[in-house]
């Protein structure tokens, strides 16, 4: 899924380090995609790559999960 979602960043116009993921041709990479086109983006890589259903809540648990993995107290992850 990572290297995916690096793919489609690389083949976007704003491939920069500190461009959006999904950055919006329409809003010139200022901002990202609306939640939908995101969401679309979302299920056309998880169908791609077999993972399943996939959203957007997905990466916070994913992220919450790294950080209980490497010892980050429950506090700072609620920041």
């Amino acid at each position: 899924m990572l290297e995916r979602l690096k793919s489609c960043k690389q083949r976007s116009d704003f491939s920069g380090a500190e461009d959006w993921i999904f950055s919006s041709p329409i809003k010139l990479g200022r901002l990202p995609y609306s939640y939908t086109g995101v969401w679309r983006e979302l299920e056309r890589a998880a169908e791609a790559t077999k993972v399943g259903h996939l959203g957007t809540h997905t990466f916070r648990n994913t992220h919450r999960s790294w950080l209980d993995a490497v010892g980050t107290a429950v506090a700072i992850q609620k920041k």
